[in-house]
């Protein structure tokens, strides 16, 4: 399966910039890094499964390019999406910070293997937000800039069919504050801008 790709436009201080999202199935477990996770990990059990990259491309310099992806996940059991949490790595866990990933113009990438056999989909919505570096409260505020929705199906315990990326709007960011604000009462989640896709 070739790359599928999609152009993601936003705005921030004035600067113009796009977020360029690549999706593919797994092909192996070296090809997606797995071998750094568990060397017991086989091809087997990843392959099929969605491997995703998101590259940022912004025309303001400096500090006004940090940004922090936030990624929150949720699981469909029969009954609907369920069970949204917020996709951080263990050794973050214990701090108060929603990000995965944050530092200069940075770079998403995932490569989920949930195969419970009691889960039909698998979906993330996926953000990209400026970190705020001043002294004041602004710093917690949390506000989308651009976005996109992506996952996949199951069948038993093996992967049925992907959820392609897709640009994600204010109808998911609301999804996102209705279901995991309440796990951050120290951060402010905001309104999502309009998105312009390329």
């Amino acid at each position: 399966m070739k790359y599928n790709r999609i152009r993601i436009k936003f705005t921030h201080h004035g600067y113009s910039g796009w977020v360029s999202v690549s999706f593919r199935r797994n092909r192996g477990v070296m090809s997606s890094g797995f071998s750094a996770i568990d060397a017991r990990l086989t091809n087997n059990m990843v392959i099929g499964y969605p491997v995703v990259n998101a590259n940022v491309s912004f025309h303001g310099a400096g500090y006004e390019a940090m940004f922090g992806w936030l990624q929150v996940i949720s699981h469909d059991i029969g009954a609907g999406e369920t069970d949204f949490s917020v996709d951080i790595t263990n050794q973050f866990q214990e701090f108060a910070n929603p990000f995965c990933y944050y530092g200069y113009r940075p770079r998403f990438y995932d490569a989920p293997r949930m195969n419970r056999s009691d889960i039909k989909m698998w979906k993330a919505y996926t953000f990209l937000c400026p970190l705020s570096l001043s002294n004041n409260k602004e710093y917690r505020k949390i506000t989308p800039l651009a976005g996109f929705t992506w996952g996949y199906t199951m069948s038993g315990e093996k992967p049925e069919s992907l959820l392609e990326p897709v640009p994600a709007g204010r109808d998911n960011w609301n999804i996102i504050k209705m279901n995991v604000a309440s796990y951050y009462p120290h951060w402010q989640f905001m309104d999502m801008p309009e998105l312009d896709i390329l």
